[in-house]
């Protein structure tokens, strides 16, 4: 689809699923095409992070970017976002990170150290979904499972204290107003 149609899409306020996968499969499609993220080898998630806040605000829908480094610690950095679209039966969240690809590898280097990848802890379902899609859908256990993979990965190397993460990362969400919202442990985005 061309901007200017997920542009009117995005407009209209309450959207489908098959809209909202419409609109993020746009997102991922022109970042991965531009910065030409199609295998492991690629390391830019920053620049897929600020695209996205580009292309989101171009269209005019909502995107928090979040560097894992102000989770985890300074050196080790890597981006993804939050993102929601209004639907008839509430908010639906996602989360989204275009170049989780580079952690499908056996092994990961940190601090010239190759260590067990962050894609060895994540459940395949995920891992599938991020590594085809770009995207989760932002559920409590969804969360866990990503934050998990990078918090076990770096215990190889690093004391991470996986409390003072969620800790970090729940004050963050506050800040943005991103809230747990029903019995299925969805995430709501102040909108």
């Amino acid at each position: 689809m061309k901007r200017e149609e997920i542009k009117q899409i995005a407009k209209k306020g309450i959207l489908t699923i098959d809209e909202i996968k419409l609109i993020l499969n746009y997102l991922v499609y022109e970042v991965r095409k531009n910065l030409n993220i199609n295998d492991a080898s690629t390391r830019l998630c920053k620049e897929s992070s600020m695209y996205l806040l580009y292309l989101c605000d171009d269209i005019n829908i909502p995107y928090i970017p979040i560097a894992n480094n102000e989770l985890l610690m300074p050196s080790l950095e890597h981006h993804f976002g939050i993102t929601g679209f209004n639907t008839s039966e509430g908010q639906l969240c996602f989360l989204l990170d275009l170049t989780y690809i580079q952690f499908t590898q056996k092994y990961y280097s940190v601090n010239n150290k190759n260590i067990l990848s962050p894609g060895n802890f994540i459940s395949d379902e995920s891992k599938k979904e991020l590594v085809s899609l770009g995207y989760l859908t932002l559920t409590e256990k969804n969360l866990e499972d990503y934050l998990n993979s990078f918090i076990e990965s770096y215990r190889q190397i690093f004391n991470v204290n996986s409390k003072f993460i969620y800790d970090k990362l729940y004050k963050l969400f506050n800040k943005f107003n991103i809230n747990i919202v029903n019995e299925n442990k969805r995430f709501s985005l102040s909108l």
